[in-house]
């Protein structure tokens, strides 16, 4: 066979525009034999033709060769890191060769997703070393949007894409184009009662395949847990004051019977920073100092254990759901976590409501352990 990929997409086309093979091969002026061959994948067309025949099917010579350029995990990596030095430095050259590596790949999931995710990071930097404005990022954010469409539609797994479109409303959100964002997620979001997973597991039990049941089981609480944290972290952000108290309270008592800040941290750190702040305002400002010590020791827990590359996860739960940046390049994960550092320690120190309190020691000593942790 010498080319099938070429002999389906012809075949492919043709019938779907309602073409026979005579009616193809007399508007080529070649026998419907030679058509035959083609789709076959016995022979190829004459060159001459090939821009015809892409014509009148409708398709670019892309499409007609079946050309599908892909990338390796580690071509994928490079290409990433590449693109992100250049978006950093030049923030216009960097979103105009994204979009041609865009056009390079279109058909590779793989390329599309790196690109994507590195205007993404990119676009909400807080490294000094991006030189980019609002209006650059905003470019950035909606191209990433774009890419992450494409993604989509070439995922295959049903989770994955839910994965993908998640991050495109993202993207989305921080492009200003909210609504758009609402329409992708809403969904997405729970309706039912029904949980399959739950069924699944209590027929696993009864079919006596217990490792299975609990399989599924420890992947159910771990997801639940996570989009529980990722609830309280809104509440964190938003909440009222009465809001927030539960939910502070809520994370504690999930830190003392989970130890979360080991795999889950940010939601602890958030929550007593938050917390912090809280107290102070309302005149407790030793139980708030007090707090910001905890806050200090939860960041640089969890932080040193998500660079390590190994989440903490207790044994009630699937550590697959909680392990980050596997697909990452190395360099896009050092920025990143240099850029939480710069971005965390920036929060504590110009919070205005902890400005009176620079000189306290417990608010020194939290600072101190944020700082010596930027250095490692």
């Amino acid at each position: 066979m010498m080319d099938v990929k070429m002999g389906n997409a012809i075949a492919g086309k043709r019938k779907e525009l309602g073409l026979t093979q005579e009616q193809l091969a007399e508007c080529l002026g070649v026998t419907k034999a030679a058509v035959s061959k083609w789709e076959q994948g016995r022979s190829l067309p004459d060159v001459a033709l090939v821009p015809l025949l892409a014509s009148r099917l409708d398709l670019t010579l892309e499409e007609l060769f079946a050309y599908e350029p892909q990338l390796s995990k580690e071509e994928a990596k490079r290409l990433s890191g590449e693109l992100h030095e250049l978006l950093a430095s030049d923030a216009k050259a960097g979103i105009r060769k994204s979009r041609e590596l865009t056009t390079l790949y279109w058909s590779c999931e793989r390329a599309l997703s790196s690109i994507a995710g590195t205007l993404s990071s990119v676009s909400t930097s807080a490294e000094e070393n991006v030189k980019a404005d609002w209006e650059d990022r905003e470019a950035m954010a909606n191209e990433a949007a774009r890419v992450y469409e494409r993604v989509e539609e070439l995922c295959e797994d049903a989770a994955e894409a839910v994965q993908v479109r998640r991050q495109r409303a993202m993207v989305l959100h921080t492009a200003g184009r909210n609504q758009e964002a609402i329409e992708l997620l809403e969904p997405l979001a729970v309706k039912s009662t029904e949980y399959a997973e739950n069924m699944l597991a209590a027929m696993y039990y009864t079919d006596g395949q217990e490792e299975e049941a609990a399989r599924v089981n420890r992947r159910t609480i771990a997801i639940g847990l996570q989009l529980m944290c990722a609830g309280l972290s809104s509440v964190a952000v938003f909440g009222a004051e009465e809001e927030v108290d539960l939910a502070y309270k809520v994370v504690e008592g999930l830190e003392g019977a989970l130890s979360l800040s080991r795999f889950e941290g940010s939601i602890v750190w958030q929550l007593r920073l938050v917390k912090a702040v809280q107290l102070v305002k309302a005149g407790e400002a030793d139980a708030g100092l007090d707090l910001l010590q905890g806050f200090a020791e939860a960041v640089v827990d969890y932080l040193e254990t998500m660079c390590a590359g190994k989440p903490d996860v207790p044994a009630l739960l699937d550590r697959s759901v909680f392990t980050f940046g596997a697909e990452c390049p190395p360099e896009l994960v050092r920025k990143g976590q240099e850029s939480s550092r710069e971005s965390l320690i920036k929060m504590f120190e110009h919070d205005r409501d902890l400005e009176p309190y620079h000189d306290d020691p417990r608010y020194q000593q939290a600072l101190k352990a944020l700082r010596e942790w930027r250095a490692k």
